[in-house]
Parts: C-alpha cells; sequence; structure tokens
C-alpha cells in the first residue's frame, strides 16, 4: 500500500525552502521516494497490460501533485530577484495551482496574490476559502479583461489599481514557462528510469510534460527510454505538440518516443460528461483511487480507450503519473 500524505510532508517542504537558494537536491531526493502502486483493474487484466501509478498526490494534502515541481523553479527566480515582494499568480475559481502557491506562500513567509478569472462569487468555492485562509490576497476580474492575463500593460494597470508593488513577481497561469519546467526536470530524471514501456501524464499547457521530457533527456541515449505519452485536459494538444517538439529539437541526438493525444478534454477545461462520470465513479468503486474530471480522470478514461484498442501489446508496463489536484473536485456549499 502507497504511504500516507504525511510520510512526505517534510520533504515537500524543505524541496520548496531549498528552491530560496537553488538547491535542487531535497526536490530530487523527494521526487526519488514517491511510491509507485500496482493497479488492480479488469480493463487493464483483461487485455494483461499491467497499469502502476506513481503517487504524487500522496506528497502533501496542500503540496501534492506536479504543482510543487512547477513552483520550484519559479521560488528559485523570485528569491534571486525579488525576495520580499509578494508573488502574484492566475487562476480560476478551484484553480489547483493558487491553491498550491497559497500553502507555498504560507509556508515560506511569502506575501501571494491570486488573480481570479470572473466576478467576485456570492459564495466562495472551497479553493478560494482555502487560499484566502492560508493569506493569498484575491483579485477578481471579468473574464474578459482576464484574456489579457499576459500582458504587460493589464499587469501594469492590475498594480497601479490595487497598489501591487513594481518588484512583484508574476507567475503564468498554472505555474507555466521556463522556469516551470525547471523543477519538472528532476521528476523526468527520475522517470527515465522506470521500468516501463509507456508513461502517461496529464497535460494542460505542456509545461509538466516538457519538464519531464528534459529529464529524461538529461541522462542520454544510453538506454531506450520510456515512450512518453501526454493526455490533453484541455482543448490545448496542439500548442503542447509544438512545445514537445521545440523540446526534444534542442537535443540532436536522442531516444525519446513521446506522443500528445488531445481526443479526451470532453470540449474543455474541467469540463466533463456523463460517460466521463460514470467512468470516474465506476473506476473508483473498483480500484478505490480516487481521481477527478479534470487532468487525472481524463486520462485513466483515455487510458481505457487506448487498451480497448489494442494501443498497448500484451505484457506491455504502463506507468501513470498522479498530478494530484484532488481539492479542485469539491463542490460549493452554500
Amino acid at each position: 500500500m502507497p504511504q500516507t500524505q504525511s510520510a512526505f510532508a517534510s520533504k515537500a517542504r524543505r524541496s520548496l525552502e531549498q528552491a530560496l537558494v537553488n538547491n535542487p537536491s531535497a526536490l530530487t531526493d523527494l521526487a526519488s521516494s514517491v511510491p509507485t502502486q500496482t493497479l488492480t483493474w479488469s480493463c487493464a487484466d483483461a487485455r494483461k497490460v499491467c497499469i502502476s501509478v506513481r503517487r504524487d498526490d500522496l506528497v502533501d494534502a496542500q503540496l501534492g501533485g506536479n504543482k510543487l515541481y512547477k513552483l520550484w523553479g519559479h521560488l528559485c527566480d523570485y528569491a534571486q530577484h525579488h525576495q520580499g515582494a509578494p508573488i502574484v499568480s492566475f487562476g480560476g475559481a478551484f484553480s489547483n495551482h493558487l491553491y498550491a502557491l497559497a500553502a507555498a506562500g504560507a509556508l515560506l513567509n511569502i506575501p501571494t496574490i491570486g488573480v481570479v478569472r470572473g466576478e467576485e462569487p456570492k459564495h466562495y468555492s472551497p479553493t478560494l476559502r482555502d487560499v484566502s485562509a492560508m493569506g493569498m490576497k484575491l483579485l477578481f476580474v471579468s473574464r474578459s479583461a482576464y484574456r489579457n492575463r499576459a500582458q504587460q500593460q493589464f499587469r501594469e494597470a492590475l498594480s497601479a489599481e490595487h497598489n501591487i508593488p513594481l518588484r512583484a513577481y508574476w507567475i503564468p497561469e498554472g505555474g507555466g514557462g521556463e522556469a516551470g519546467r525547471r523543477g519538472c526536470i528532476e521528476l523526468g530524471k527520475v522517470l527515465a528510469t522506470a521500468r516501463a514501456d509507456a508513461i502517461i501524464h496529464a497535460c494542460g499547457t505542456g509545461t509538466t510534460l516538457a519538464g519531464i521530457a528534459q529529464g529524461m533527456l538529461y541522462l542520454g541515449s544510453a538506454r531506450q527510454s520510456p515512450n512518453l505519452i501526454g493526455i490533453a485536459a484541455l482543448n490545448s494538444g496542439k500548442s503542447v505538440a509544438m512545445l514537445m517538439q521545440e523540446t526534444v529539437n534542442a537535443v540532436p541526438q536522442h531516444n525519446l518516443s513521446w506522443a500528445v493525444t488531445n481526443q479526451y478534454h470532453v470540449r474543455g477545461f474541467a469540463r466533463t460528461s456523463p460517460p466521463l462520470d460514470s467512468f470516474i465513479n465506476q473506476f473508483y468503486a473498483e480500484t478505490g483511487l480516487e481521481i477527478d474530471h479534470v487532468y487525472t480522470g481524463k486520462v485513466f478514461f483515455a487510458l481505457s480507450k487506448m487498451i480497448d484498442a489494442e494501443f498497448f501489446s500484451e505484457g506491455s508496463q504502463v506507468l501513470v503519473v498522479h498530478s494530484g489536484g484532488m481539492q479542485g473536485s469539491r463542490k460549493i456549499q452554500k
């Protein structure tokens, strides 16, 4: 049985503390110690495909999953050039990224500001209640204005309106960008040594997947790496594939095989459907593994279709990375 979150909480916190001095050793130690669970699942058993799950969701109740890896590089940059200023980032009412950022800010005594998509709701989501309790200041902007979140002019206007210091450190939505990939490279180094024929990970912006690819490429071509497959959780497969192509092109000679599928996003980010909801309920009833409708539910739903289509040969070893995010599935209590 996998270990509980408490077994890794101190390692998670230490890895973020060490990010402030740009020391990756604690993050590497954390990535290397995350447990893998063999899954008993009739869908895979019928085709004689062995499924194992890397339980990054167990790392920490607030910092678990891939968000910790993506925050790591941003915290390194923050410490070098913006120490003492607030960290500002973007997300929706159920954002896993804002949740993890607020937790990191509370842990490291760094002020955080969350720019939330949409007008301020009458009833806060569980995520918004939690991040506010952790000390994050929330700024609500209209959905039309939110579309300009990457523009410097928008950020300057927001800063002037809400007295955000010029030295504030801005993190792209979801923790993306080059800095966001940096911690994911350490995860990729660990995954490159996994005894698996294929590794599957959810993707939104593609930051984590590209970082994993960089980590796998970092180890060179001494051995055949597992195939890396990304399951797009929103209609972003084309942009993720472009990012992946740029990543692997930076290493002219490599043996990394990868693919991104855009077939299972269910019309968009956090969207669901009766078949997906039914699958998630049946999957939990059979396996006891919690998955959500935003990321991991779509990953296992896609995996079930791939297995049924005999995408994997008999005897294949498939490793699925559980990227966390279960907190975003909580319902609003009015």
